[in-house]
């Protein structure tokens, strides 16, 4: 969080956090100084969940972030599908 990520190599990232987070803040300052530093990212938040709420495995929040992950790693290059 308090990098600057400059004159370095980062691969694209996707941050995913929740409005009840703990950690919100910090998945958004993040995000923030990884733009800053002219990298890809991107920041999802999701409405109302608790910390470590993609281990819910089955949860409709969890498929969506998995699909969303999935499209930007396709998106980007990283995955092929």
């Amino acid at each position: 969080v308090y990098d600057d990520f400059r004159d370095r190599e980062w691969p694209p990232t996707m941050l995913f956090a929740s409005s009840r987070e703990m950690l919100l803040s910090d998945s958004l300052n993040l995000n923030q100084r990884l733009k800053e530093a002219d990298h890809d990212s991107e920041a999802n938040i999701f409405d109302g969940l608790g910390h470590c709420w993609p281990n819910v495995f089955h949860s409709p929040e969890a498929a969506e972030m998995r699909r969303q992950f999935i499209r930007f790693m396709v998106e980007k290059g990283v995955l092929d599908r």
